[in-house]
């Protein structure tokens, strides 16, 4: 006999498929070679056989594995908003998952890394992660960024790459050193210099503190031994910036050493310096060098 045989699946989870499930008898028997079923791990299975004009047949209870790891799947994104250099706000959670959507449970080794997709200027640490039961979970994944960039991340084992992640941002960290990002120039005794000095408070990474503790540090200028300064000396910076408006030197022409200190925490990086060359003032008054002496009259 050469009637066709056709498989089905009898019982299960109601969501498996077969593929390759007609044969033809040869010879009254009908020896299936490429039958596949997909279908959940765990769940167990039966087949029936029908063929036309025949009582079916229906097989004993099985169940299947998951295929090969081929895809990261996300489960938690990772969240930013964190200081620049701490722990992400969100730490991301990934499935390792087979081609039909199954999670590799068996899977406890694994190793996957984090990469930044997208953004410039940042690095990562805490950036590996082992997988358990083809969970991976990050614990202490930082990215030390450029505050205002967006940065999205992917992840790797050795032959999977993940879609890329939502797209995350940093802020600047801890104020801990002020930076003379314009020297004061253009000194004249008694005058406003014609370039006045900006200070900038930044964190450890060189990043402006334009938020949070710092960001508002007074920034107080001081001369060195033989000089004076005149204008205000002692400014609040505004997000990071401390711009002076008015400051001179008041004294006779020479060169001088300008301390910019602020009023963080004394252990930090808080003074930064610079020289200054005083030319001389307006004109302002007359000095009689050479009193006149009496003669003959005209």
């Amino acid at each position: 006999s050469t009637i066709s045989v056709v498989a089905s699946v009898a019982s299960g989870d109601g969501q498996a498929t077969l593929s390759s499930a007609t044969k033809a008898a040869v010879n009254g028997v009908a020896s299936f070679s490429a039958l596949r079923l997909v279908g959940t791990p765990g769940q167990i299975y039966s087949l029936s056989f029908a063929a036309s004009g025949l009582t079916g047949v229906t097989s004993n209870g099985f169940s299947v594995t998951h295929a090969p790891a081929s895809q990261l799947v996300w489960v938690t994104q990772p969240l930013g908003g964190n200081m620049t250099g701490e722990d992400l706000t969100g730490q991301p959670v990934l499935n390792l998952k087979d081609q039909y959507g199954n999670l590799i449970t068996g899977d406890n080794s694994s190793v996957i890394t984090a990469h930044i997709s997208t953004g410039t200027g940042g690095s990562l640490s805490g950036a590996i992660a082992t997988a358990s039961g083809g969970v991976v979970t990050f614990a202490h994944l930082k990215l030390v960024g450029t505050p205002g960039v967006s940065y999205t991340l992917n992840f790797t084992t050795a032959s999977i790459t993940s879609a890329d992640s939502n797209a995350i941002t940093v802020t600047n960290n801890v104020a801990t050193q002020i930076v003379l990002s314009t020297s004061a120039a253009g000194a004249r005794a008694g005058l406003a210099f014609t370039t006045q000095p900006v200070v900038t408070v930044k964190d450890a990474y060189g990043n402006v503190v334009q938020t949070g503790v710092g960001s508002g540090a007074t920034i107080t200028a001081s001369i060195s031994s033989g000089g004076a300064l005149v204008g205000t000396a002692s400014i609040a910076a505004n997000q990071g910036v401390a711009t002076f408006t008015n400051l001179g030197i008041g004294a006779l022409s020479n060169t001088y050493t300008i301390t910019y200190s602020s009023d963080l925490a004394q252990s930090l990086n808080v003074t930064a310096t610079q020289s200054a060359t005083v030319t001389y003032g307006n004109a302002d008054h007359l000095l009689m060098n050479r009193q006149p002496v009496g003669g003959k009259t005209g």
